[in-house]
């Protein structure tokens, strides 16, 4: 399963198993060039409480919901209630969105 973890360098930290943790600090969403222009749609009660079930029905992967709420600066799923209104960025702006970066001029 992808997550924002995947864009995220690894941290000097280890876990107990001696791998390091992924620093969270490296996945930036400040800049995001945004290449198309999102669709809108407003969350029920089954699309906050089950986020992979809305992430197949809007992108076709169970994943990726993590990426689209910090892009759409939602910290948590539960932040959000039914009639909330999501932007639906494309799959290609989710999955470019740390190296797809706005230039000064743009």
């Amino acid at each position: 399963m992808n997550s924002r973890y995947d864009y995220m360098e690894p941290s000097k930290v280890l876990d107990e198993d001696g791998d390091c943790y992924p620093d969270c600090l490296t996945a930036n969403y400040v800049g995001t060039k945004i290449t198309t222009v999102p669709a809108f749609y407003n969350v029920s009660e089954g699309d906050i409480q089950k986020p992979w079930t809305y992430m197949m029905k809007i992108y076709g992967v169970p994943y990726y919901d993590d990426i689209l709420y910090n892009m759409n600066r939602i910290p948590y799923v539960n932040v959000m209630s039914p009639g909330y209104t999501l932007a639906n960025f494309s799959i290609s702006d989710l999955t470019s969105f740390n190296t797809q970066k706005l230039k000064e001029d743009d």
